[in-house]
């Protein structure tokens, strides 16, 4: 009988039953794959229901850690890599010179491998999900799973606040992630809720990325108007000021642009928008004052964490960095970077900031000249987290993908008729080589 079989690496064996596992976990792969290949509209539920539902410890193991969102966008990659983009927009470049400044420097010894490994399981995975997988089941599909998913989370987390129970923490595994996530927070005695995030300020984040999309979602207003409500009383009960203020923004660029809203829409989102701000100021004042200086400690941490714009390198990691005897990381005396632009250039280095903030200011651009779509107002409302918060937990993930739905959906503008929504020619040929689809006007399969 035997009992060993030689491993890739010499004098390692595997043992029968880890070569039997692999075996069936290679299995299951090849049929989730297929389902995946073949049902592109269950890939998409897949994903947003991890997003939503699966908190970011769980994980599975194999050297390092894969958290099941990144679990969850690896699959979908490699069911979408055989679409073949005969489109390839000047954003599509600029994100190509984004990822290699993040990948550059580890091959000069300028960087560290967790660092690489961040920029191909978050930023690219993340990335190449949003930036494809509209082709395969059209924009208005992704829009409409939007505001059903991030309105069942807006409800979820009403009933956390109002319990004081959050049902994901029930799922629990014995790392180091969850160790991490799994505490709830709390400010002037209020619960701040999380969701399946693992953190307040990620939770307000993702539910302001979702407002834009929401707002677009080929459903009736009231729907709509209703989705919206929910995710904007949930963002008030995260009391994460950047969250609100994303929300805002988000609510305010979504106004501005052109897009099917009518008048009557505007006129209640601007409405229900005024009432919830006019319940939650007594609410957030009183919760802010009875939390003392732990507000205005936070804010004055990140003010100083500009003492080490200085120190960011042109290319890789900054000098200041340094691995306490503990493995902690630090760049000078700071642990925790709360801001995603000041770690990206401690991280990758001042190259790889220069090319983000260039997109963000054609984001900016495009917004304030009416041209944004959604995804784009989403990613440019995003702006205060990006200067005092980092990006963590599945909402690291989540923002990649919706940067690379913003760049589709500014290329689909671009070749396409946008008050009808059908792809031309050059849209449809990003579809795989050997698949073709039938579309209607609103980009459902027929």
């Amino acid at each position: 009988m035997i009992t060993a079989i030689p491993a890739f690496a010499p004098g390692k064996m595997l043992s029968a039953d880890k070569v039997s596992m692999l075996i069936l976990v290679a299995g299951l792969l090849a049929i989730v794959l297929g389902v995946l290949a073949t049902r592109p509209k269950l890939g998409v539920l897949a994903w947003f229901a991890v997003i939503c539902f699966i908190p970011c410890w769980i994980e599975v193991t194999v050297k390092v850690s894969f958290s099941a969102a990144m679990v969850m966008a690896i699959l979908l990659v490699l069911v979408l890599l055989p679409a073949r983009p005969s489109y390839i927009s000047v954003a599509d470049w600029i994100m190509g010179g984004l990822f290699i400044a993040g990948l550059a420097p580890i091959a000069v010894h300028a960087s560290t491998k967790t660092a690489a490994f961040d920029v191909l399981t978050q930023w690219l995975t993340g990335y190449l999900v949003g930036r494809t997988i509209a082709v395969r089941v059209g924009i208005d599909w992704i829009y409409r799973c939007v505001a059903v998913f991030f309105g069942i989370v807006a409800v979820l987390g009403l009933m956390e606040f109002a319990t004081s129970w959050n049902p994901f923490l029930m799922l629990k595994m014995n790392n180091a992630a969850y160790l991490e996530w799994s505490p709830q927070q709390i400010r002037g005695g209020m619960l701040r809720v999380d969701g399946a995030f693992g953190q307040s300020i990620a939770f307000g984040a993702s539910l302001a990325l979702a407002i834009p999309l929401v707002l677009a979602a080929k459903i009736p207003w009231r729907h709509r108007m209703t989705i919206v409500t929910l995710i904007l009383a949930t963002e008030v009960v995260t009391f994460s000021r950047t969250g609100m203020m994303s929300a805002a923004l988000a609510i305010g660029f979504s106004l501005l642009g052109r897009n099917d809203m009518t008048a009557r829409l505007r006129a209640l989102v601007v409405t229900a928008t005024s009432l919830i701000v006019v319940i939650a100021v007594p609410l957030l004042l009183n919760t802010y004052a009875d939390a003392g200086t732990e507000a205005t400690g936070s804010a004055d941490y990140r003010l100083r964490l500009t003492e080490l714009i200085p120190d960011i390198s042109t290319l890789g990691l900054s000098s200041v960095a340094h691995v306490a005897p503990d493995g902690t990381l630090f760049f000078g005396q700071f642990r925790s970077i709360d801001s995603e632009v000041i770690l990206m250039g401690l991280t990758y280095g001042l190259l790889a900031v220069a090319i983000a903030l260039a997109l963000l200011l054609v984001g900016i651009y495009l917004v304030f000249t009416r041209q944004a779509a959604p995804a784009t107002i989403a990613v440019v409302a995003q702006i205060p987290n990006l200067l005092t918060v980092a990006l963590i937990t599945q909402y690291q993930i989540f923002f990649w993908f919706m940067v690379g739905l913003a760049v589709y959906s500014q290329a689909a503008r671009l070749m396409s008729d946008p008050s009808r929504g059908r792809h031309d020619k050059g849209i449809r040929q990003l579809q795989p080589a050997h698949m073709t689809y039938a579309r209607s006007d609103t980009g459902e399969d027929l």
